[in-house]
């Protein structure tokens, strides 16, 4: 089985588009979106309506999560006001079917890929969608991040 992964589409539907129609020349077995898909972007609507027509898996990103996130909490806790301002920005243009959907989003998802291989989607790592597993994670981090998981490829 071949699944494309997209991620990181941050509002932009125009973008969203083009990587659709590149994955439909490959012709993948399905699609799984590893979240962060409104927030920050200029059309955080429209992406998200691309996806939900898409129908595929949807993983909850850390920038998905602040889309619930009290006004006033991100005000103290987001020290860059860009940053802010475009994630309470994002929060206004949504309507509740916008929010029902991003609230539909998993924390992780586990697939078989045929042949013992099983691929775990996360955003983030598997125990966090903030904690941040990087090329220069020591191992001993990376093993603590991943613990318990049997999947094949992450």
């Amino acid at each position: 089985m071949r699944i494309a992964l997209i991620s990181d589409i941050h509002g932009n539907r125009v973008a969203l588009e083009t990587v659709l129609r590149a994955i439909e020349q490959d012709a993948p077995d399905g699609i799984v979106c590893l979240g962060d898909i409104a927030a920050m972007g200029p059309d955080p609507g429209g992406a998200l309506d691309l996806l939900q027509s898409l129908a595929c898996p949807v993983i909850m990103g850390n920038a998905d999560t602040e889309l619930f996130t009290d006004p006033d909490i991100l005000v103290s806790k987001i020290e860059n006001p860009i940053v802010r301002d475009l994630i309470l920005w994002t929060q206004e243009q949504l309507d509740d079917r916008r929010r029902d959907f991003v609230a539909s989003f998993l924390p992780t998802l586990e697939l078989d890929l045929g042949s013992g291989v099983r691929l775990l989607c996360f955003h983030g790592s598997p125990r966090s969608n903030t904690e941040i597993i990087a090329a220069e994670t020591d191992l001993d981090a990376l093993r603590e991040a991943i613990d318990g998981s049997t999947a094949t490829l992450l």
